[in-house]
């Protein structure tokens, strides 16, 4: 049984949701970055390397990805790690 093509209306759920994981990074880096170097006076190097680890982390993207596929139950997991990283935010 092979999965039905994706088409342009699954393209663009996709992209929305990459796109608000995008906003939501965005604001909390810059955010953090004024807190962190403007404010406390602390040394740049600490948000770089917070902005690092983040895009470390990206590398496992694919294949937490395939893990929650496998599962078949990737909503609940995919809803509250957006939940999560939005509080991040706020």
């Amino acid at each position: 049984m092979t999965p039905a093509p994706l088409g342009w209306l699954g393209i663009i759920r996709l992209g929305l949701v990459q796109t608000a994981l995008g906003a939501i990074v965005v604001l909390t880096t810059s955010a953090l970055n004024r807190v962190m170097v403007v404010e406390l006076a602390l040394p740049a190097t600490l948000p770089g390397i917070l902005v690092g680890i983040h895009y470390a982390l990206q590398m496992l993207r694919p294949r937490m990805g395939y893990g929650s596929d496998m599962g078949g139950r990737r909503t609940p997991w995919i809803i509250g790690g957006m939940a999560v990283l939005a509080l991040g935010g706020v």
